[in-house]
């Protein structure tokens, strides 16, 4: 019942996604203050990255609870072609992994809109995760008789 009621009203899924945009831009700023004060960024860098994937992850979660099954699998296919790319983007956008100091990680340090790409790759990398979680095909085949 409680899974009917939230796919049948969308509204639901729209407030709850507008309020965790506020509380999450609220915290983001937060710790933004608590990082500038302290002078120890890494707190920071991971709420940065968490916050968006979190916010891609809310976004699929009524089409993952229309779909979900006792029995699951996981796409792995979906997830090589595009969440690896979109974890990739991530994480060389991430200024987290500036500490490890790799040339591979430092890729977009020189682009301007470096928080832009984080963003919207983590927040792709959430959506795309959440997709590959599948719930197996019903089997209706001992339903059907044959006459």
């Amino acid at each position: 019942m409680l899974k009917k009621y939230f796919m049948k009203n969308a509204l639901i899924w729209s407030i709850i996604n507008f309020i965790y945009l506020i509380f999450s831009a609220n915290f983001l700023q937060y710790i933004r203050l608590i990082a500038g004060r302290t002078y120890n960024p890494i707190p920071l860098y991971i709420v940065a990255t968490l916050v968006p994937f979190l916010f891609g992850v809310l976004l699929r979660l009524p089409i993952l609870i229309e779909r979900w099954e006792a029995e699951k699998q996981f796409n792995w296919i979906k997830f090589l072609n595009q969440g690896l790319l979109a974890l990739i983007l991530t994480l060389s956008a991430s200024p987290i992994f500036y500490i490890i100091n790799l040339p591979l990680f430092r890729l977009y340090s020189l682009v301007g809109g470096q928080e832009i790409i984080l963003y919207l790759s983590a927040a792709w990398l959430g959506v795309c995760l959440t997709d590959c979680i599948k719930a197996t095909k019903k089997d209706f085949t001992n339903l059907i008789q044959y006459k």
